[in-house]
């Protein structure tokens, strides 16, 4: 901590693949520089969200139970801030400008490099963080009880 500046929390990353092989290669080139949360599909991803917070979703957009579209569109219901990152094989124009439409930051072709991987993550965390420093600036400041301003 340098003066009074508050520590800086290293930001969560909740990755949602239907495939264990790619949650895991996520999760091994994130950990070293964020927290990483793991879900296996839609529901269980919104189910983290709703308890967790969370500043970035990598979010598959071919899974079983909710489409990563459906998925995203929940997402910005519980966490419109959210930064989201969509991964696909198999890209479709619609779909794409759907998640476009949705916000999402980034759309990842697969294959995709461990650079790719974190590049877009720590893009999409400074993205957080500006938008968050930029609220509370905008924000009126809060007094305390008694305080005269």
């Amino acid at each position: 901590m340098i003066g009074n500046a508050e520590p800086v929390a290293r930001p969560t990353v909740l990755v949602v693949d239907d495939e264990n092989g790619p949650r895991e290669a996520f999760r091994l080139v994130l950990e070293d520089h964020f927290n990483v949360l793991t879900a296996a599909s839609g529901p269980a991803a919104l189910d983290v969200l709703r308890e967790n917070p969370v500043d970035i979703v990598t979010l598959d957009l071919m899974m079983p139970l909710l489409s990563g579209v459906e998925t995203l569109k929940r997402i910005r219901q519980i966490d419109p801030d959210v930064e989201v990152v969509i991964v696909s094989a198999l890209p479709q124009r619609d779909v794409t400008s759907q998640c476009v439409q949705l916000r999402a930051f980034e759309i990842l072709a697969k294959p995709f490099s461990r650079v790719e991987i974190l590049s877009a993550a720590k893009r999409a965390s400074t993205r957080r963080n500006d938008r968050r420093r930029a609220q509370q600036s905008a924000a009126p400041p809060t007094r305390r009880p008694g305080e005269v301003g």
